[in-house]
């Protein structure tokens, strides 16, 4: 194991709070029984560990890191040790270009300024470790085994604790960002716990441990935040990652029983998507993203039992007026919202329509499910309390009113130039109100859905099910959801 794989720091990052749920659910632990696909041995790991780079908190104000033992601060501009401490915690600030360090000070103890200097900096625990060998006694008799020694890390606040190397840098913005330096093995251990709960059967443990470093390592050869300095973020927009405090024997024991592995498609490691579950079948990429992935292909599923296979929620239109409204897929009042495009191998939309007094347009499912936090993207929509509205416009406006013709197709009329004739047959003052449009509208529509995520990849209630009720192997586990996959050592 690597020097820094061994080292423990903590980071007090200014309030963040890391999300630490996985898919909350437990289930009894079992293992697969059939062999390997073909019979075939598993790979081992020879090569390197590759670095992981984590974004922990990002454009903040201030950062606060320390460690339990001591530790040193380096300049990498320049690569000098500015500082070196028993124990504590600093507290990082911009200034311009450069970083301020100062100490945050105990009870009764005033701060003391360290300096500013040009960064990145990185904080790095000075290992404590006693060396390998150095319990034996001479002459070869071997005393009782020393304690382990304390892990260098500190939790003040309940603060989150990690391994590896912390570095602060200096965003274009001004800010500071937090980014975790981490072996990928000790990476996965705060990650496949956080993702799949622990109790689990071990072969789906193993299959997400080989499914996160996948994806991890997908990440750290070209991701969407490799321009901003880091490769993943620390929650569900990456994968869920906590840390020292997030890992769990269990999960450490699928990460080592697996380590080095990744899944490749034509020699490439595979962006091995996962989500909690899908709902009864998993989907092709393109319904979801709007592109073809082939290793992403909709499968039928395994996970009935999941709690959340089955869920629902109601939005009263007002309020899905005004996030839409808000968002700028549209401006101007809501009328019905209802599935479009392409339906998919499971269920699954494209899109969905939106119908209002702009006109008609659509937005994509999967943005549809982020913009109302639904659980996935596997729903339909039910209008509920349905009633008649009139739109009045006084007449003479010289607003333009958007009247709906056959097909949908819009036209824009202004009030000014139409004549309404009362029931008496006289004509309308300019400014009456009248009533242009009448249009059954509900009152909120029900979001009823399946599953939890977006469908994609592996299914981890269903993979949990494959080990238990089937006997699969984690192998066999993620050739069945990622479609014409290997098992390699990268």
């Amino acid at each position: 194991m690597s020097r820094s794989v061994a080292v423990i720091i903590a980071v007090i990052i200014v309030a963040l709070t890391l999300t630490t749920a996985g898919t909350g659910v437990l289930a009894q632990s079992g293992t697969g029984t059939e062999s390997p696909p073909g019979g075939a041995p598993n790979p081992t790991a020879t090569g390197p560990d590759p670095t992981v780079r984590v974004g922990l908190a990002i454009d903040r104000p201030s950062v606060k890191a320390g460690a339990g033992g001591p530790f040193e601060l380096t300049d990498l501009s320049n690569e000098q040790v500015v500082a070196t401490m028993p124990s504590g915690e600093l507290e990082f600030t911009p200034a311009g270009r450069q970083i301020k360090v100062a100490t945050v000070p105990g009870a009764g103890a005033a701060s003391t300024v360290i300096g500013l200097f040009n960064g990145p900096l990185r904080l790095r625990a000075i290992d404590q470790t006693p060396p390998l060998g150095a319990t034996s006694a001479p002459g070869g008799t071997s005393p009782p085994p020393l304690p382990p020694p304390a892990p260098n890390y500190l939790r003040p606040n309940g603060g989150p604790s990690y391994r590896g190397d912390l570095r602060v840098v200096v965003t274009a913005g001004g800010l500071l960002t937090a980014i975790n330096d981490v072996p990928m093995e000790a990476y996965l251990y705060g990650v496949v716990p956080r993702e799949m709960p622990a109790s689990w059967a071990p072969e789906a443990l193993k299959a997400q441990a080989v499914a996160a470093r996948s994806y991890a390592l997908y990440q750290v050869t070209g991701g969407k935040y490799s321009s901003q300095g880091y490769d993943l973020l620390a929650t569900q927009d990456s994968q869920v990652y906590g840390g020292v405090d997030g890992e769990d024997p269990r999960g450490n024991a699928a990460v080592d029983a697996t380590a080095g592995q990744v899944l490749t498609y034509n020699g490439q490691v595979i962006d091995a998507l996962f989500s909690a579950s899908s709902g009864g079948s998993t989907e092709n990429a393109e319904i979801v993203f709007g592109w073809a992935i082939p290793y992403l292909r909709g499968v039928p599923d395994f996970d009935q039992d999941y709690v959340y296979y089955n869920w629902t929620t109601e939005i009263p239109l007002t309020d899905m007026q005004k996030a839409i409204n808000d968002a700028g897929y549209a401006k101007g009042r809501l009328y019905s919202v209802s599935p479009a495009g392409t339906r998919g191998v499971s269920g699954r939309y494209t899109d969905v329509k939106l119908v209002g007094s702009f006109g008609v347009t659509t937005i994509k499912a999967n943005d549809f499910r982020r913009l109302f936090s639904l659980r996935s993207t596997l729903y339909t929509l039910i209008n509920q309390a349905e009633h008649w509205e009139d739109t009045p416009y006084p007449l003479g406006a010289d607003d333009p009113v958007v009247a709906l013709g056959a097909g949908g197709v819009t036209t824009q009329v202004k009030t000014g130039s139409l004549v309404a004739l009362g029931a008496d047959g006289r004509q309308a003052q300019p400014g009456a109100a009248v009533v242009l449009s009448r249009r059954l509208v509900p009152a909120a529509v029900s979001v009823d859905g399946h599953g939890w995520g977006h469908g994609l990849g592996l299914s981890q209630a269903g993979a949990n099910a494959l080990a238990l009720s089937k006997g699969y192997s984690y192998q066999q586990i993620l050739q069945y959801y990622y479609q014409g996959v290997k098992l390699e050592v990268k």
